[in-house]
């Protein structure tokens, strides 16, 4: 999962995690070294061996500020057999 932001400070939090079958779950967070005009975050894992299970994986982005929700995204995405 990945997201574009703009107008970071110094501290914001990015929180990206995701959810899918059979229990699956991924969360990384991570607070902002700089001020930044633009900038880009991703994160994920790499497929096991045979692939990830087929299901759908919802996934979250979010932009924190002082413990507060700037902003927030979401996807779903289905992988089928």
């Amino acid at each position: 999962m990945w997201g574009y932001m703009f107008a970071s400070q110094l501290g914001d939090e990015v929180i990206i995690s995701f959810r899918g079958p059979n229990g699956y779950r991924f969360e990384t967070r991570g607070a902002l070294d700089r001020p930044q005009a633009l900038l880009f975050r991703a994160g994920g894992r790499k497929a096991p061996t045979g692939g990830f299970p087929a299901g759908s994986y919802d996934g979250t982005f979010t932009l924190m500020r002082d413990g507060t929700v700037l902003d927030s995204a979401t996807a779903t995405v289905t992988i089928g057999r």
